[in-house]
């Protein structure tokens, strides 16, 4: 007997067993986890409390993994965040924060200064001489 499988199962895995049985087993996706800046932290304490001299015996970092129930690549990660620190201030925060979301357009108040008061009368010139959209300067001038 020929049997039709759709091509397109992304988190299905299709067994066949004896007779016409088809089994259909789900796998549950991997959800990303982001540590919190405290978490970080704990992890980075616990690897400077198991460390001798700077270094980390063979196996630390995967103790410390399965612990706090992580991968160890993670551990691993925040020990090479601490240590380019260079003796400064130990930074260990995730950079998320600061990399995600819309980007936010600033306006030069200077260059809003500088147009002459003939194009400052209203929103839409004064966004055209800045060449911004009106919207945008709208939204800063209420800020």
């Amino acid at each position: 007997m020929e049997e039709d499988y759709n091509a397109n199962t992304t988190n299905e895995d299709l067994t066949h067993t004896s007779g016409e049985e088809l089994h259909v087993e789900k796998k549950q996706a991997k959800k990303l986890r982001i540590l919190t800046n405290d978490h970080r932290r704990e992890i980075y304490l616990a690897l400077l409390k198991k460390s001798v001299d700077g270094k980390l015996k063979k196996g630390t970092s995967r103790s410390i993994a399965s612990f706090f129930s992580i991968s160890m690549r993670i551990v691993q990660r925040i020990c090479k965040q601490s240590k380019s620190c260079n003796g400064g201030v130990v930074d260990v925060s995730h950079k998320r924060t600061k990399n995600c979301g819309r980007k936010r357009i600033e306006i030069d108040v200077e260059k809003f200064k500088s147009i002459p008061p003939t194009q400052r009368t209203t929103l839409k010139s004064a966004a055209c001489a800045m060449n911004i959209g009106k919207t945008t300067l709208h939204r800063n001038v209420q800020t």
